[in-house]
């Protein structure tokens, strides 16, 4: 409203809004910079304050690891190797025969190697059955051990290395384990791995095998073609013939026997037992 001409005006606050200046780039990156992430936030929880404890896993660190040479990956090549679980459950029945190995222990196992431990899925099945035990894997491709460190328990130790050439100290076990390793074995290989193995066994320790055997008939022959493609024809041969036991014998273990066979998608397999301290054919 206008007043007339010489009539006082009153001094009224101004209503005009202000407004902040807008933040440049810096000012918002260092606001942005200070916000604490959502992860570490504190949340509420029906009145009660609830700190979340998500953790963090480093992968472990496998540049400085190799792999012996001609050693063959658990699916011939390295790019499969994450594909190694799903694929040999598959396959071969993977549970059905490893829960048999795991039953065909025995009793008062305190210390159990897994020689070629993979993916842990047969350390985990031992830990089951052998909850005090102390278990060891070993295996060669330091990909699948860090696999492995994602699925075992902590108690288990995973170590890098050879089975031809195994870093443990003699009559460390009481039991050596191994399931799907000696068919990536020339037969040199295989008697290596073997003799090693019954090194590491104490008196009376016994070693079980689970692998690729003798085909139980013609269509088992035809199927593990595709194995043998796969890895090899010449590491293979030993299985297809059914030569591990005799394999066995001359690693100088007795009692070798085979305790279960199964048909499969891509060929036969069983298991096989040898004893320490046991003469050849004798009942223990």
């Amino acid at each position: 409203m206008q007043l007339p001409m010489g009539t006082a005006q009153l001094c009224t606050p101004s209503l005009k809004r202000t407004t902040r200046p807008t933040p440049g780039k810096a000012s918002r990156r260092r606001r942005q910079n200070h916000r604490v992430p959502f992860e570490s936030r504190p949340r509420h929880d029906h009145g009660r304050l609830r700190i979340s404890t998500t953790m963090t896993t480093r992968p472990m660190n496998t540049d400085n690891q190799t792999t012996p040479a001609g050693f063959i990956p658990a699916l011939r090549f390295h790019a499969l190797t994450r594909l190694y679980d799903p694929v040999v459950r598959l396959t071969t029945r993977e549970l059905t025969i490893k829960k048999r190995l795991v039953g065909g222990l025995g009793q008062g196992v305190q210390s159990v190697l897994d020689l070629g431990s993979g993916t842990g899925t047969l350390l985990n099945l031992v830990r089951s059955a052998y909850p005090e035990a102390k278990l060891v894997g070993l295996d060669a491709d330091p990909r699948i051990i860090a696999l492995a460190r994602a699925k075992v328990q902590n108690d288990v130790d995973l170590v890098h290395g050879d089975a031809t050439n195994p870093p443990f100290a003699p009559e460390s076990f009481d039991r050596v384990v191994s399931s799907l390793v000696l068919h990536h074995l020339t037969r040199q290989q295989k008697l290596r791995a073997l003799s090693a193995a019954r090194a590491l066994l104490k008196d009376g320790g016994e070693l079980h095998i689970a692998d690729w055997s003798s085909p139980h008939d013609v269509v088992m022959r035809g199927m593990f073609l595709v194995v043998r493609m796969l890895d090899g024809f010449e590491t293979t041969r030993d299985n297809v013939r059914g030569d591990l036991p005799d394999l066995i014998r001359e690693a100088g273990f007795g009692d070798v026997v085979e305790t279960y066979r199964q048909r499969t998608p891509f060929g036969s397999m069983a298991i096989y037992r040898g004893r320490l301290g046991v003469a050849e054919g004798a009942e223990k």
